[in-house]
């Protein structure tokens, strides 16, 4: 992690609130998305993704 972000004090947001970089250490899947309010094509996208990641995070799953 200290590799893609350089600072482990780096306060992410996260659904349960903020999170420092460091406490994702050892998590397998992080996903990070970066859009812009003004981006008409972000705006299009980001409920779709919102919509996907509700479906996906509904019932558990694993990867193989």
């Amino acid at each position: 992690m200290e590799k893609i972000f350089g600072d482990l004090d780096m306060q992410l947001i996260a659904r349960e609130g903020t999170k420092k970089v460091a406490e994702l250490a050892g998590t397998k899947v992080v996903g990070l998305y970066f859009s812009a309010h003004w981006c008409p094509p972000c705006r299009g996208f980001t409920p779709k993704l919102a919509e996907a990641y509700k479906a996906i995070t509904a019932e558990p799953f694993t990867f193989s």
